[in-house]
Order: structure tokens, then C-alpha cells, then sequence
């Protein structure tokens, strides 16, 4: 085609693939989330881990970087298409991937280091259950993927999920009020990110097949543990699920299949509707007066009332405080909201069913936050206060004779 070959992220060893008969067609790039400020993983074996990770790397002859989760809380990028809108570059590169991981480590010149690992620890500490943890986490990473590669100018991101870690995501994803992403969030290739395509190419793998493979080719690997690591094994709905899950399948065969083939029959919901802030996927709470989402909320409302006293409302352009607000009346102040932090009741409006499960007993400050769910979050919110003001001049599709 007399273009460029493109790259993509992928997160499993492709050295092996050389020597198939078909040859690879483009140029993968390798990346690796150091998520041990999230485990915290003392330093010693934090410094081994990546070492062993960059031997993989080295030994696979890709271009390969490095980022840290952390780096997630400082994404500002609220829409597609968008390559150059985070500032900061969000991945780093070793001059040599042999060399020594933890003096290499130290030369990342990331601004304000310190105060991030503060802000994910409290993130972590507000956060309710060890479930609402590993779904925030696991959207930070997605979302700062989808900006690493907007800065690389990638369009496709390849991940190593097989069929039996697609099983047990389709049942917590039910569990967890995800339901109507689930043929995004199982299927081959995701779309929600607009001009980033999450691709799977080996769903059709189980996981037994996928290490057999590893084994017959010598494909090194490298364990890194994750939040539920040596814990017991209702420590949260997806270790829960995953015993569940593999229990059965070891006995029955056709387990991961059917709940996998069953999921293929669920349709794309409709990627017209606004954005959730956090996962950018289609917000499924617009619904009616009369429906079980609205039935759910109101039952949880009443069995969790809200502590303390509800706060002032600090929007509304008051003329004898004019360093609150410019006066203008007219929407296009921001005065009040850059300098009041968005309340959690706020951003839960904006939120898709299932980030407001996760987020619903956050007892952090949300001024810790991602940037850009907050952010985005502000702005719809300015939009809906702007089209409640002048909702008495819009017309209606109904009005429309």
C-alpha cells in the first residue's frame, strides 16, 4: 500500500512468530504498567521484576517502553482524536533494555512523582472494597494506554486476554452493573475509545492452551502479582468468579465456551450516547421514571443515607461576591467551578452504571482524581446547567411540524 507499517501495544511475547510461516505485517511495540506503587511491592522486588521484564523485551527485538499507573491520575485528554493534548510524555524508553532497570528508572524525570503516589494511595484507601479497586485501576490503565498511544500515533491496541480470562470478566462485568458493555468489553475489538481500537487475537485461546504453547516454544514469562495475589478467594467479585469459573471448567470442558459464545449474542449499545468520563463507554443510565435502574437507586438512597449536611451551592453568579463569579449570567463563567471541587454526587450524574458502583462509597477527596474524569465531568455539567437556563427557547424533535 506504499504506507508505513503500522504499530501497535501488545502485551505478550511475539518472538516465536519469526519463524511462522506467515510473517508479521506490522511493527509491534511493547509496553509494560509498573503498577507496584498500587501493591505496594517493596523495592527490591519491584527492581527484580523489572529487570526480568526487560530481559523479556530486550530478547524480543521490539521497540519496547516503560510507564507507571500512576501517570493515569495526570491525563487531561477528554475527547478522540486528540495526539497531542497530554503535554507531558507518559512513556520512557531505556537507552539499553539490558542494563540496570533501577539506575535507569531513577533518571524519569516524571513532574511531581511524590505527590502521585500520594494520590493513588488515597484513591486506594477511599475506595471501598477490594472489587471497586480492581475495576478503577483496571480503567486507569485502559485510559492511559489510550493516550500513550494517541502520543505514538498507534491506532491498535492488542492485549493477551484468552477465552477463560474472558469468561470470568463476562460474569464480574454482570455483577458489577456492566452488563450492557459487555460486547465491549469481551468481544474482539473494542471500540469505545474512538481512534484507538482495543484488539484481542487470541480470545479463542484458553489459557491452558496459551501456556502449552509457551512451553512447546520457550517463551519466557514473568509473574507479576496483581491486588488479589495470596489472598483468600472472596477477597473480591473476580477472584470469586475466577474460582468459580476454572472450578467448573476443570470438570466441564464446554464451561468458558458457552458463557464466552453466550456473550457474542449481546448487541454494541449505542456508541451515539454520551461518553461515560472514567471508561468513555456509552452511558446506560438514561433511562426512565419507571425502570429497574431507577428502582435500584432509590432503594440504595434510602438504605444508605448520606452523612453530614448538604452543601452550599456555590454556582448560581452572586453579585455581592465578585471574586466567586465574573457576573455575566450568561453560562460562559468558570469561576465558581475552578475554584469549588466537584462533589461526588456531581460526578456520580455523569458516570455509567458501573463506575458508579465503583465509585459510589468513595470516601476519599475527589480532587485526587483522574484529571480527566473530573474535568469532563465539569464541563457537562456547565452544559446541562447552560441548557437548563435556556431550555425555554429549545425546540423539540416533537415540536417539530
Amino acid at each position: 500500500m506504499g504506507q508505513t507499517p503500522l504499530q501497535c501495544f501488545t502485551l505478550y511475547n511475539m518472538d516465536s512468530a519469526r519463524e511462522l510461516t506467515k510473517k508479521l505485517r506490522f511493527i509491534p511495540t511493547l509496553i509494560h504498567v509498573d503498577e507496584s506503587s498500587v501493591l505496594d511491592v517493596p523495592e527490591s522486588e519491584r527492581q527484580q521484576t523489572l529487570q526480568k521484564i526487560a530481559n523479556v523485551m530486550s530478547q524480543s527485538e521490539f521497540p519496547a517502553y516503560f510507564t507507571k499507573i500512576e501517570l493515569g491520575l495526570t491525563l487531561e485528554r477528554g475527547k478522540a482524536n486528540s495526539p497531542t493534548e497530554d503535554s507531558n510524555c507518559l512513556f520512557w524508553k531505556p537507552e539499553e533494555l539490558d542494563c540496570n532497570v533501577s539506575d535507569t528508572m531513577q533518571k524519569m524525570s516524571f513532574n511531581n512523582s511524590n505527590n502521585l503516589l500520594e494520590r493513588l494511595k488515597s484513591i486506594k484507601h477511599g475506595l471501598a472494597s477490594m472489587s471497586s479497586q480492581e475495576d478503577f485501576f483496571r480503567n486507569l490503565r485502559n485510559q492511559l494506554l489510550v493516550c500513550i498511544a494517541r502520543q505514538m500515533g498507534v491506532t491498535k491496541v492488542l492485549t493477551a486476554e484468552t477465552s477463560t480470562r474472558l469468561g470470568v470478566r463476562i460474569l464480574t462485568d454482570v455483577s458489577q452493573g456492566r452488563g450492557a458493555q459487555l460486547a465491549l468489553s469481551t468481544g474482539f475489538a473494542d471500540s469505545r475509545n474512538g481512534d484507538i481500537l482495543f484488539v484481542r487475537p487470541v480470545r479463542d485461546l484458553n489459557s491452558k492452551d496459551l501456556s502449552m504453547f509457551n512451553n512447546l516454544f520457550n517463551v519466557p514469562s514473568v509473574f507479576v502479582p496483581c491486588l488479589t495475589t495470596k489472598g483468600e478467594s472472596g477477597a473480591s467479585i473476580e477472584r470469586l468468579t475466577e474460582d468459580f469459573v476454572t472450578g467448573l471448567q476443570a470438570d466441564y470442558q464446554s464451561t468458558v465456551p458457552n458463557i464466552v459464545r453466550t456473550s457474542e449474542k449481546m448487541g454494541l449499545p449505542d456508541m451515539n450516547a454520551d461518553r461515560c468520563p472514567f471508561c468513555q463507554s456509552p452511558v446506560d443510565t438514561n433511562t426512565g421514571s419507571a425502570s429497574a435502574l431507577k428502582a435500584v437507586e432509590f432503594s440504595m438512597s434510602l438504605s444508605q443515607p448520606q452523612p453530614g449536611a448538604a452543601q452550599p451551592n456555590t454556582e448560581s453568579c452572586d453579585s455581592s461576591n465578585s471574586s466567586a463569579c465574573c457576573g455575566q449570567g450568561d453560562g460562559s463563567c468558570h469561576t465558581s467551578s475552578q475554584s469549588s471541587t466537584l462533589s461526588l454526587d456531581d460526578l456520580m450524574e455523569h458516570l455509567c452504571y458501573g463506575c458508579r458502583l465503583s465509585l459510589r462509597n468513595f470516601k476519599g477527596d475527589t480532587g485526587f482524581l483522574p484529571q480527566f474524569v473530573t474535568r469532563q465531568a465539569e464541563v457537562a455539567k456547565q452544559r446541562n446547567k447552560m441548557r437548563d437556563e435556556i431550555a425555554d427557547f429549545l425546540l423539540d424533535d416533537q415540536d417539530d411540524s
